[in-house]
């Protein structure tokens, strides 16, 4: 037959992700249409008219740039313009990135971040000023700490999405 020597390979399942808000259960799919399209954040590009543009034109979902937790601390008016939110981005999401998993938790607590509805933490970014630092694709060399990382953001009543590579610097 000339099936012989393939490999056939099973696609794993997706895993059910249910987040609990105020009791209920919230499952991400609740917040996104079937077939949705992504806007994956684009760094230098995804400002809040380029979000909004590409909400105009279909995207079911747009992610902001990359957002470091660290500067979540220090207020700047760059950081705050990165996470404006456009009045047609519903759902919303914001990326963030970094490499302390107690920064990602006090995350949680900061009015622009508590203003999104999906969190996304950055783990696929090999620039060499993040990659440098341990935070984007670093973190897939240190699983321990990415869980936590995760782990921190998983306490909030957001749900949490990981953007990763292959492989670490791939």
């Amino acid at each position: 037959s000339g099936r012989r020597g393939r490999t056939q390979t099973r696609r794993a399942r997706p895993r059910r992700v249910v987040y609990r808000k105020g009791g209920q259960e919230l499952n991400i799919r609740d917040l996104l249409p079937k077939g949705c399209v992504t806007l994956a954040p684009l760094a230098g590009y995804s400002d809040i008219a380029f979000r909004r543009l590409c909400r105009d034109f279909g995207a079911d979902l747009t992610v902001t740039e990359m957002v470091s937790v660290a500067g979540l601390n220090y207020r700047s008016v760059k950081t705050t313009a990165l996470m404006r939110i456009a009045p047609n981005e519903k759902p919303s999401c914001v990326q963030l990135f970094g490499r302390e998993p107690e920064q990602f938790g006090r995350a949680l607590s900061h009015r622009d971040v508590a203003a999104f509805d999906i969190i996304d933490v950055n783990m696929g970014c090999p620039v060499r000023k993040v990659f440098g630092h341990g935070e984007g694709s670093a973190l897939l060399g240190d699983p321990e700490r990415a869980a936590a990382i995760v782990r921190a953001l998983k306490k909030g009543d957001k749900p949490v999405t990981v953007k990763m590579r292959l492989g670490i610097t791939d």
